[in-house]
């Protein structure tokens, strides 16, 4: 690899959009990503979408919820620059930078997979989600129970591991120091992930971990 705004949303059911479970040990997993979704004790998922791409390369986009502003420019062009690559981007999608990252993949052809830190019970989806969800481009997955109908920032930092552990590489624009970001970033390389992050003097905390820029 070359290296919300607010919507009108509407409430979905299992009744009127297909919510179906997933095993953590199904075929649409690889070997090493089932071993990684039972070391975090992940049994099921729920799911929305096109299962298909999790059988696809997957990126993983993880973020500290303040970035640098130039930062911000270089993740949004380096995201535009995946037109086309066949690459599919898996992640929270729930912070600030996050939503303007999800914007600009669905104004282009990526497809994503989001994985909200709740239950998708009776989640409010998007309108602008309609479309991609109906042409395959977009996947909603969640490990949380129907009992779990707000993030936290418990099912937040869990649901980071997941997104970590369904993607084949995982792009960090950046890390706060001392942050739960640089935390799993750590974890990641001590499991000998690939990290990617932007070469820049505010991620040297990155890529003293040997984390690989992406340029």
């Amino acid at each position: 690899m070359n290296s919300l705004n607010r919507t009108t949303a509407m409430p979905v059911t299992s009744a009127n959009q297909g919510i179906h479970t997933i095993l953590s040990d199904d075929k649409l997993f690889d070997e090493a990503q089932t071993q990684h979704l039972h070391e975090l004790r992940v049994v099921r998922f729920s799911a929305i979408g096109n299962t298909h791409l999790l059988g696809t390369k997957k990126l993983g986009l993880l973020c500290s919820n303040k970035c640098p502003g130039k930062l911000i420019l270089q993740t949004h062009d380096l995201l535009a620059s995946l037109h086309g690559q066949h690459i599919t981007v898996v992640g929270g999608f729930h912070s600030p930078i996050e939503k303007e990252c999800l914007n600009i993949l669905l104004r282009g052809d990526c497809p994503t997979i989001i994985c909200p830190a709740r239950s998708l019970d009776r989640m409010r989806i998007p309108r602008g989600w309609k479309t991609p969800l109906d042409r395959g481009r977009m996947l909603l997955l969640s490990a949380f129970s129907s009992s779990n109908r707000r993030p936290t920032r418990q099912s937040t930092v869990r649901r980071n591991c997941i997104v970590a552990a369904l993607a084949d590489k995982v792009f960090i624009p950046y890390a706060a120091p001392g942050s739960k970001t640089e935390t799993l970033a750590k974890r990641l390389v001590s499991l000998r992930q690939e990290v990617l992050t932007i070469p820049d003097d505010h991620n040297s905390n990155l890529l003293d971990l040997v984390v690989r820029a992406w340029c």
